[in-house]
Order: C-alpha cells, then structure tokens, then sequence
C-alpha cells in the first residue's frame, strides 16, 4: 500500500507540473492528448469514445482546417468534444497568460466605471428607487434592534405597517443592512440610497467576477475577462440598474454564471454547491429563478452531455441542486407559498394600469418615437445591425437548421419593430390591457436592447459554428432564441394559454436570461478570434465581432440615457412623508382600500403622495364606547393593548388589519382573531372594565419550519461538501 501511495504521488506531481506547463488547464478528471503541437482535451473516457479514430496518425476534421494528428494509439480522439489547451501561438508568457491579477483588476476598473454615479451619490433614480430606499431603511431599523428576519415592518406606510417582507425578496435588504452595520454614512435622508449604490457597485462587481469564473472553465484568461466585462455591461444590465433600479434583478445576475459553471461539471461533488447557488437565486429574486430553472436543466442535460457522466447521474445531480435550494431558501419560500393567498396581485392591475402583462412585451407605438432624435437613429441603426447579422447567419457554416432558426427569431425580432402591429397581435391573443403606454421612453429602449442584445449573440455564434464546434454553444443559442421569444408580442398566446405566467409580472424579465446566455456566446467568440487567425470558415472577421461589442454597449447607454446618471449623478433621499408601500393594494382588502388610501394621502389608482401625519408609535382609539387606552410594544409583533373601558366597546389601532394578527386575552390566554376596520386597520372589541390585551401578529408553522427546514439543509450542505472533500482526500491518498 506504502508503495502504490508512492506512486500516485509521483503521478500527481507529474500532473501538476504538466499543469503548469500549459496556461489552458482543464478538468483534473479529463485525458489530455497532443495533436499537431497543440494539447487537447476530451472528456471521454477510452471506454466511451468506442468507435473512434484509433489510429496512430490520422488526419482530423477541427471545424476549420485539419490538423496533422500524432496521438496515443491507447487514446481515443473525438474532435467534437475537444477543447484546444495550449497552442504555440500562446505560450504561458504570452499576454494571454498574465497574471489572473491583472485581470480581476481590470475587471474590479470596469465595475467602478459602471457603477460611478452609484459609488458618488446612492442607488440611481430608477422607477423602484424610492420603494426600495423605504423599505431598505425600515429593514435597517428592525434587523439592528434585534430582528434577524423583519417581516412587518411596523412604522412602514406612514406608521400604519406592512406586511411585504412575506413576500418580497430578502437577499439584497441583508446585505444592505449589514453594510448599514459599518456605519461609513453618516445619519441624514440619503444615507439608506447611499448603502444601496454600494450594494449596486458590489453586485455588478460580484457578476463580473462569477462570469469569469464560469468562462475560466471553457476559455482562456484574456477572453474570460473580455467576456465578463461586456456581460457587466450589457444594454439589459445597465436598464436593470440605472432605469428600473432592480436590485433583485441585478444580484441574480451574480448567481446565474455560477450555476452554469457548476452545470458544466455536474459531478455529484457539487450537489451542495449547486444547492446553495440555486438558494441564493431564489431569494435574490423568485421570479427570476423560476425562468432560470427551466434554462438550467436545460443547460445541464444539453452541455452536460460533454461530461463522462451519464444521464441518470447529470438528472440526480441537477434534481438535487434543486431539491437542497429549495431547502435552504425555505425560510423565505415557505411563508410566501403558505400566505400567498392573502396578497392578491390581480388588484396591482386593477387599480394601477401600469401593471398589465400585455403592456410589456418588446413592441413599438406610434408614439413611442416622440424624444430625442438621436434615440430614431439609434432604433435605425438596430435594424440595420439586425440586417448585418442575417447576411452573416445566410453565409455562416454550420447546421442549416440552426441558421434557419436564427433567421426566424432575428425576423420576427426585427417586426416586434413595427409600430402598433405588436399591439393588435396583443389584443387579438385575448390578454385584458387597457392600453399601451410605457413610461417616456421604455418600449423604444426595450426594442433597441433587444435587437442589439440577440444580434450580437447570433453574429458571436456564426464566428464558432462549425463542425464539430462546442455543444454548449448551441445549448446557450437555444436559449437566448427562446428568451427572446418570450419577450416578443407574437408569444401573447402563449403567456394567455398558460395563467401562471402571469406571476412573472413583466415578459421583459426574460431579458435577464438572454443577456447571460449572449454573454457565453460573446466569450466564446472572443475566444475564438484570440486563438485562431481569419479565414473563410471564420466569419464574421475579427474586426466586425469587435466592432458589434462596442456597438452593442454604447447602444445600450444611449437608449437608457445612462449618459445623464454621469452627467448629473443624483440619488432619491428618504422622505416618510412621501413614500408609502406600493404593494398594500395587494394586502388590503378592496372594500378599503379607497380609505385607507385617503389615510395615506393617496388614490389607489395614483402614484403620488401627498404629505399627511406619520405616526411614530403605535397608538389606539375608541371607536365606539368611552374609557382609556394605551398601548406598549414589546416586540414589533406584539403589542400590549391596556383598556379601561366604561362598557362594551370597540378599539381601533393604527396598523394594517393582516389575518395573522390575533388577539391573546388574559388570564385565560384566549385567542380571538381580530376584524378589519373600515379603513382596514385593525379593529379589536373591547368588554367593560381594566384588562391587558396581547396583540400579536402570529408566527405561524411556515415561519418556524421554513427556519428549521433552512437550517437542515444547510447542515446537508455541509455535510456534503465534507464527505466529498474526505472522499477526493482518500482516493488522492490511494486509501480504500
């Protein structure tokens, strides 16, 4: 045994050394063989690569020019599910063999740029800045006075509470407060927009960083970076940050590359890691993580088929990376699947327009061209890229039924620009809209993303489709067709066929998942231009792809009027006054909302507030009957109710009536549910005489088993990345 253990460590060590050799490492677990003064990889084991060429010297199709083969004949050689290593056209002191440093650096530059106008003043004014500055400074207040999950957020809504953390996403709230912890800002109205501009810097940081990781695995270091940097930048991303101010949205697009990454391996080693990422992406966003999980199956039986494991091994490791995120987000999923139903999402529509599905698909009205001019020719000029990238699908090599397929999604990409025919294609598909106006600006911004966004995908793809070419590749185009479909008008039908679609709130979300399937496109480009010289069979040329990049960014900046945040960065201070929660149409009950809306100063069908009292306690009030009252809190979910009435009466507190809220009456400890005001604030009846009455807003089974489920699932985690790492330790050791 002694011996045997001597000699894997030999072999080890040799291996290491071959590592350092070659820049372009891959997989521990892959065989490596050198063809024509190149080392290629393959994932196939001898055993699975039965059939293939055998032969001591062969000649080898690549997909562009065939190569002079000097293999092990014990090797099996399948060009198809090769990936070149190392070339002697980059040796590792070439530029693309720098120091990894240097290129998270640069990475680290990019990210300060993107987010400068963040770093100086706060999060961007956006259309969800103020609801999130609101809610992101009474999270502070309730998390650092011992709260560690505030779910009511008692003083919200001018001091009447709300109940929107049952529902709402939690991940970029904790972050944010734990930065409010280092207390860099000082106490004033900006301080809360000032910590989220830090937590947008760090995302987009964190995102340029996980697609590096993810492109590491496939490409060299130069296109990695390169790839990551324009999938920080892409036009989705910055509408994200800068016009809609979608801090969920913009940390899931830290957690999607890495869920890629794990998926290109799917080793059952990685089940804890792919968990706790899939828990990670829930509660970042839910809504974006249920059109992630399709894309990620997806991607795990399509790219996985690369690995030596088989099918039944890449469907239990992908189940069970579902199954343990499920499991460790279930303190955030679980209340929100169990109270569902006491927000109701249909009234958002009802009382504001604003939010109807069908309003926001990729389409264009005819008044969507009022503006500035230079917006009409940048739509002009998306046309046009769109037209420039058909001529390169029609000469492109490759499969004729993935040319024909790109074709057909740019063509209808390029009809959703025609204005007032997506539209008519809306409202013949039966979806209730009341009309189609957007707020200035955001369908002509959205078409213009669009076209660029698939358009640089497709052309990125027509540079590497060839035979032989990555599986993955074709995996990452598929998907970026199909998200864009989804955002067209002409899926209408399908978004009207299936009611559950209708969570998503808005088709554009799809957005986010073309841009990170486009971006593994865009670095496989890179790649491919870094590596190999033009030639017939390398079109577009390297200088076209370079160009569209560039093309495609400054598209993005100039079709969200990013220029603007730089030009006069400002921010969205925090004014109680002015800020109530735009979600209490969905908790309160509609027979009151319209007075509970005059309490607030506002209608439910408007988004302005006008300045009214805010409360800054709790306080109660005899409705009917006479005596006294006070009111203690305990906790932000208890409070104690004193009452000396002179008779039978009724009290009526200034928070939100909510169905969890009970009442626990002594000595006897009774619980009696309380009823809803006519305002819809709470409404307790009272009996003659002193009595202390316990008010407290239940913490029902799912809190309590979404936390102990949590919990035990993170154990599982744990415990699985430690048998695995004990396992490796063993093997690697030669210990039986």
């Amino acid at each position: 045994k002694a011996a045997i253990r001597g000699c894997r460590r030999v072999e080890r060590d040799a291996e290491r050394e071959s590592r350092r050799d070659c820049q372009f490492s891959t997989c521990r677990h892959c065989p490596r063989v050198r063809i024509g003064g190149a080392v290629w990889t393959s994932p196939l084991t001898p055993a699975q690569s039965s059939g293939f060429c055998r032969k001591g010297e062969d000649e080898l199709d690549m997909g562009d020019a065939s190569v002079r083969a000097q293999s092990d004949p014990s090797h099996d050689v399948r060009p198809s599910y090769m990936t070149p290593l190392c070339t002697s056209h980059f040796r590792p002191d070439s530029l693309l063999a720098s120091n990894s440093l240097v290129h998270h650096l640069l990475i680290l530059f990019i990210a300060v740029l993107v987010c400068l106008p963040c770093l100086l003043t706060g999060i961007p004014p956006g259309y969800d800045s103020p609801t999130h500055v609101s809610y992101q400074h009474h999270f502070n207040q309730q998390f650092w006075k011992g709260e560690f999950y505030p779910r009511w957020l008692v003083d919200a809504n001018k001091g009447y509470g709300s109940p929107t953390f049952f529902i709402q996403y939690p991940l970029p709230y904790f972050i944010t407060a734990l930065l409010h912890g280092t207390a860099v800002f000082p106490s004033s109205a900006y301080r809360e927009a000032r910590e989220l501009g830090i937590f947008c810097f760090l995302v987009i940081l964190a995102a340029g960083f996980a697609a590096r990781f993810w492109f590491r695995k496939r490409f060299n270091s130069a296109a990695s970076t390169l790839g990551a940097i324009v999938y920080m930048a892409l036009p989705y991303v910055l509408a994200c940050l800068y016009t809609r101010a979608a801090i969920g949205e913009l940390a899931a697009f830290v957690w999607m590359p890495l869920i890629f990454a794990m998926c290109d391996s799917l080793e059952p080693r990685l089940i804890g890691v792919l968990g706790l990422l899939v828990a990670l992406l829930i509660v970042s966003n839910l809504l974006i993580a249920c059109l992630f999980v399709p894309v990620m199956i997806l991607y795990s039986l399509g790219a996985g088929a690369l690995t030596p494991r088989s099918l039944t091994c890449r469907v239990a490791v992908a189940f069970g990376g579902l199954v343990l995120g499920v499991g460790v987000s279930a303190i955030y999923l679980l209340p929100l699947l169990v109270y569902r139903h006491l927000f109701d999402v249909s009234q958002m529509q009802a009382n504001l327009p604003g939010f109807e599905l069908g309003r926001y698909f990729v389409f264009l009205t005819s008044s969507s061209f009022a503006g500035p001019k230079a917006l009409e020719g940048v739509l002009i000029g998306s046309l046009g890229f769109a037209f420039l990238v058909a001529g390169y699908i029609w000469h492109a090599t490759g499969s004729m039924k993935l040319r024909a397929g790109m074709a057909i999604i740019l063509g209808l990409g390029t009809l959703a620009a025609i204005p007032d025919l997506g539209p008519r294609v809306i409202r013949a598909s039966g979806l209730q809209v009341s009309g189609f106006d957007t707020p200035q600006g955001f369908s002509r911004g959205l078409v213009i993303t669009v076209l660029f966004t698939i358009g640089l995908g497709f052309l990125s793809y027509c540079r590497t489709s060839r035979v032989g070419a990555d599986w993955r590749n074709t995996v990452l185009l598929a998907i970026a067709s199909g998200a864009l479909f989804f955002m067209l008008p002409w899926s209408a039908p399908v978004w009207k066929a299936i009611p559950a679609l209708a969570t998503i709130q808005f088709p554009f979300r799809n957005g986010a998942v073309l841009s990170v399937a486009v971006a593994g496109l865009v670095a496989a480009a890179i790649d491919d231009t870094l590596r190999k010289p033009d030639d017939a069979n390398r079109q577009p040329p390297r200088f076209i792809v370079a160009i569209a990049i560039m093309v495609t960014l400054c598209a993005g900046v100039v079709a969200w009027r990013i220029d603007s945040n730089f030009r006069h960065p400002r921010t969205v201070p925090l004014d109680e006054e002015a800020y109530v929660d735009i979600n209490y149409r969905m908790y309160v009950a509609p027979s009151h909302i319209t007075a509970f809306s005059e309490m607030l100063g506002t209608d439910p069908g408007s988004f302005q507030i006008n300045p009214t009292q805010v409360h800054d306690a709790v306080q109660a009030k005899f409705v009917k009957g006479q005596g006294t009252v006070n009111v203690r809190r305990v906790g932000f979910r208890d409070f104690i109710v004193s009452v000396d009435s002179s008779g039978d009466g009724l009290l009526e507190l200034n928070q939100v009536y909510f169905p969890l809220w009970k009442l626990v009456a002594a000595p006897h400890r009774n619980t009696v549910t309380v009823e809803s005001s006519a305002e819809g604030l709470i409404e307790i009846p009272v009996t003659a005489g002193k009595q202390d009455l316990n008010l407290v807003l239940e913490r029902g089974w799912p809190e309590r088993y979404g936390f102990v489920v949590t919990a035990t699932s993170l154990l599982a985690v744990g415990a699985l990345c430690w048998f695995f790492r004990v396992r490796r330790h063993a093997n690697e050791n030669g210990v039986v």
